[in-house]
């Protein structure tokens, strides 16, 4: 059985209207960090809690590392190697899956924020698999 798509959360919705409606330019750093304390006010489980948490992912990912560590233009804000030398990232891009990607296509289709409608298409754009 496929996995469910992942729903809008209005709550969500409301912190990327709220960060909007500022007329200042978007702060995707703190846009990040409202929706994650949006996304644990709201003790969300399952289905809905990975809802928003790709949703607040979308502003998560640094612009910065040039390709490393997933040869893609958004990488991780930072790592943690455990005790067997393992790093995990964070975010890390492999936890999501096609509904993390028609969840930013449903976004980008009523977004006309241009910074948000940009920021969705560049998901998109690198994100997406790979030939």
């Amino acid at each position: 059985m496929p996995d469910e798509p992942f729903p809008l959360i209005e709550a969500m919705n409301a912190v990327i209207r709220n960060e909007a409606a500022t007329g200042a330019p978007v702060n995707f750093h703190r846009l990040e960090a409202s929706m994650h304390n949006t996304r644990r006010e709201l003790e969300l489980s399952g289905t809905d809690n990975m809802s928003a948490w790709v949703d607040a992912v979308a502003f998560g990912l640094a612009t910065d590392h040039f390709g490393e560590p997933w040869q893609r233009y958004f990488g991780p804000i930072g790592s943690l190697t455990d005790e067997n030398g393992t790093v995990q990232y964070l975010p890390d891009v492999q936890q999501l899956d096609e509904r993390a990607l028609d969840l930013w296509s449903q976004r980008l289709a009523v977004e006309d924020h241009p910074a948000f409608r940009a920021r969705y298409s560049d998901l998109l754009w690198e994100l997406a698999p790979q030939p």
